[in-house]
């Protein structure tokens, strides 16, 4: 009986912290591209050197986007393996929250071959899903933030940025609390409650780790 050809590799993950250029893979990629996991070093040229040349403007529109903070970034993209086999990818990636006390700009996401995507392919659409809400939840906290403060969303989404790593809690957490807590606010004193909140948030208070705490600033809303 005839020895039925296995089946190609599905793909995998990659996470690149974008300040440093430092790489990890997945098994599942290495095998995607060709390689024995751990038997290239990865990184950005590895993946350009495997995407077709026209495609190649994709990767660099997409760093783009994640350095300047996109947290869903999807696309299909035409690529090649070791061996020369020709197949299209979907990509798919985020910006996500940094370890505490870190600067960089950490992106995870998936490379995942398009016949072959299965349960895979619900696994990034519930990803991609979860990121574009908490980008939602983050744009409109940074310009609450903006609009109280007097100054544009970008400065509005580094002060965020800023306040959360130094109370060492995800951007995402602070700003869903911003969300949640600034409309209870009366406008006349919106700009105060988020300047105690932003300093507070800078001076760690009393070690507390979370925005829910009971460090609030005095006055207002629990």
């Amino acid at each position: 009986m005839r020895e039925q050809a296995p089946a190609p590799p599905l793909g995998g993950r990659f996470v690149v912290d974008l300040t440093t250029d430092s790489w990890w893979w997945s098994d599942g990629l290495y095998r995607l591209l060709g390689y024995q996991a751990d038997g290239v070093t990865p990184g950005a040229d590895r993946l350009l050197a495997h995407t077709d040349r026209a495609a190649r403007a994709w990767w660099a529109d997409a760093f783009a986007r994640w350095r300047g903070g996109e947290v869903a970034v999807l696309g299909t993209v035409a690529m090649q393996d070791r061996q020369g086999r020709s197949f299209e990818a979907v990509v798919a990636g985020g910006v996500q929250d940094a370890p505490v006390g870190a600067t960089g700009v950490v992106v995870d996401g998936w490379v995942l071959r398009t016949p072959d995507l299965g349960a895979d392919a619900l696994v990034v659409e519930e990803r991609i899903a979860a990121e574009v809400r908490t980008r939602e939840t983050i744009d409109e906290a940074k310009g609450i933030v903006a609009a109280a403060l007097g100054t544009d969303p970008g400065t509005g989404f580094d002060l965020l940025r800023e306040a959360a790593t130094r109370r060492a809690v995800p951007v995402r957490v602070l700003a869903q609390h911003i969300v949640r807590k600034a409309p209870s606010v009366e406008v006349a004193s919106l700009e105060e409650w988020l300047r105690d909140l932003m300093e507070m948030a800078a001076r760690g208070d009393a070690g507390q780790r979370h925005p829910d705490a009971a460090d609030e600033p005095a006055g207002r809303p629990q």
